[in-house]
């Protein structure tokens, strides 16, 4: 899932959840990053990435 820095209303993977799943708990994006599920790269964009394709990178 693509990163954008900028954020009126709040970050990106957060709305992009939002419009993809509707109503849901931003807590689970952010336990995910502190459970290691997925991580920060910069693949075709800063993007998130599920943490089975880290040796990919």
């Amino acid at each position: 899932m693509q990163i954008d820095t900028i954020h009126a209303v709040a970050r990106s993977p957060y709305l992009v959840l939002w419009s993809r799943l509707g109503a849901y708990d931003p807590r689970w994006l952010t336990d995910l990053l502190a459970e290691r599920a997925i991580f920060e790269y910069w693949s075709h964009e800063a993007c998130f990435l599920p943490i089975d394709d880290y040796l990919i990178y």
